[in-house]
């Protein structure tokens, strides 16, 4: 009696190995026509890139080929290649660039040649001083070659420690907020000036204003000093007053003086506050 073959039994195992080779050669064949259809894509782009390249005008199998930059390079050159955020090399056009951030700085002359750089400017307006350096690119050297004598002994902080460090930036920053804290000095001193005139309100130099009054005298001093190691300028203003012996019975200052008149100004702005200070102490 013969055996038969049951039919739900498991396939052998050559049957197996059959099938998986099977299964292993279609994966390959759809992986492969994957990568012919995206190869089939992109030079279709390429081609529509080249198409629209060569309708512009340009060459993209041409090679490309260095562009010299200098200073004396024409701007739109220059703008067309720059890739960085660097200064422009065009020392002309960054001088005529600042003139439109610092209004209140003139250059009245500057070049470079052979790395080292000489120029001279003018800061302000009213109470206007002079400044000229010079700079060396290496060895890294800065000289400051003059001053304005009325702001010498002010900046000298910091110019020693602009030149100790070699920083031009620092130094100009430096130059260009004392002077704009010196044009807010002297436009409030004179419209405190112009407040008290009837008082007979004088100004003794660019810092000190004194206000003379039947009750007594208000002397207000407005000083500008950069702290040690700081390339910014602060304001110090300081009062005092002094009464007249036919009110007290001799001259004395009023200890309070100076904390009333900050407060005040904290309250309502420098100019407003000495004004509210000054003819508290002249009406009182």
């Amino acid at each position: 009696m013969g055996l038969e073959r049951d039919p739900h039994t498991a396939p052998s195992a050559a049957t197996s190995s059959r099938r998986s080779e099977l299964v292993a050669k279609r994966r390959q064949l759809r992986d492969r026509c994957l990568e012919l259809e995206i190869a089939l894509e992109v030079a279709k782009n390429g081609s529509g890139d080249r198409e629209a390249d060569a309708g512009a005008g340009f060459a993209p199998d041409e090679p490309l080929r260095p562009v010299r930059i200098d200073g004396a390079t024409p701007l739109a050159v220059e703008l067309e290649h720059k890739i960085d955020p660097l200064p422009l090399l065009n020392a002309r056009e960054r001088a005529e660039r600042l003139k439109w951030f610092l209004p209140n700085v003139r250059v009245l002359h500057a070049h470079t040649h052979n790395g080292r750089t000489v120029a001279s400017l003018e800061f302000g307006t009213t109470d206007a001083f002079q400044l000229d350096f010079e700079l060396c690119a290496a060895p890294l050297e800065l000289r400051v070659t003059h001053l304005s004598t009325p702001v010498r002994l002010a900046l000298g902080p910091l110019v020693t420690s602009s030149v100790a460090c070699g920083n031009v930036a620092r130094l100009l920053l430096g130059c260009y907020e004392f002077q704009r804290l010196c044009g807010r000095r002297h436009r409030i001193l004179r419209a405190l000036q112009r407040a008290f005139a009837a008082w007979g309100a004088a100004l003794s130099g660019p810092a000190r204003l004194s206000v003379a009054a039947a009750r007594g005298t208000v002397c207000i001093r407005y000083e500008l000093r950069f702290p040690p190691g700081s390339a910014l300028p602060i304001s110090e203003i300081t009062v005092s007053v002094h009464v007249t012996a036919k009110v007290v019975g001799n001259l004395q200052g009023i200890a309070q003086a100076q904390g009333i008149a900050d407060a005040l100004m904290r309250e309502y702005g420098v100019e407003h506050g000495l004004e509210a200070f000054v003819r508290a102490v002249i009406t009182a």
